[in-house]
């Protein structure tokens, strides 16, 4: 279950210096959200999802598909573990840090049980997504 951290504003460097405990961390607009590890239908879910949009997006010379885990750095002090995007390409060359991608052009969020509110009410006030029910 994902529960907001109230009583304090996080900054993208304590986010990442926190211990790499199977939990997803996210930053939004200085508020810690903190999820387990998805569960094994999810997993499945963005794999398959995955194996649909990365052949699209190679063939057509789009970008790079990506999955999480990723400290994706959305905007300003945002900090984001999308469960899969897709990165514009670089004239800069290849991206070695997480920082060097810009905003991508595709976020999708699957939602499992356990997410599924906060994806569709706390989000979308936030930043829009692509839902997919897994």
């Amino acid at each position: 279950m994902v529960m907001p951290n109230l009583g304090r504003v996080w900054t993208r460097e304590e986010v990442l210096a926190l211990p790499d405990d199977g939990n997803r961390y996210e930053l939004i607009d200085g508020e810690l959200l903190v999820s387990p590890s998805p569960g094994l239908i999810h997993h499945t879910a963005v794999g398959e999802l995955y194996l649909l949009v990365a052949p699209f997006v190679t063939k057509h010379r789009l970008g790079t598909t990506l999955v999480s885990p990723a400290d994706l750095d959305l905007q300003a002090e945002q900090l984001a573990q999308p469960d899969l995007f897709v990165a514009e390409p670089s004239s800069r060359g290849a991206p070695t840090r997480w920082s060097d991608l810009r905003v991508p052009m595709l976020v999708v969020e699957i939602l499992s049980p356990s997410t599924a509110r906060y994806d569709r009410i706390t989000r979308p006030e936030r930043r829009p997504m692509t839902f997919v029910k897994a």
